[in-house]
């Protein structure tokens, strides 16, 4: 029982941050873990890692730093008998 339960909350968690657009400004941080605590019952630590890199216009030779997320892991409890669960979840842009 304390299994389907686990795969329960991984899948929510998974699923939620499958919707979340982490190239555009209207995520954060607060919004998430609200998100989370609502769908898993419990009030999840989140982690980001960044990644800073600079973008270059080659007709001015200005640049612009930009900062995007890596990577994001959460970590929950999944029973109350339980020790916590850490879930990483890779962001990443697809190249065509």
């Amino acid at each position: 029982m304390s299994q389907m339960s686990f795969k329960t909350k991984e899948q929510i968690i998974s699923d939620y941050l499958g919707t979340i657009d982490f190239l555009k400004d209207d995520w954060s941080y607060k919004k998430i873990q609200e998100g989370l605590k609502k769908l898993i019952g419990e009030e999840p630590a989140i982690s980001f890692n960044f990644k800073k890199d600079a973008i270059i216009n080659e007709f001015n030779s200005e640049s612009t730093e930009v900062t995007i997320v890596e990577s994001v892991d959460i970590i929950y409890s999944p029973d109350l008998n339980e020790k916590f669960k850490r879930l990483s979840f890779k962001i990443g842009k697809i190249e065509s």
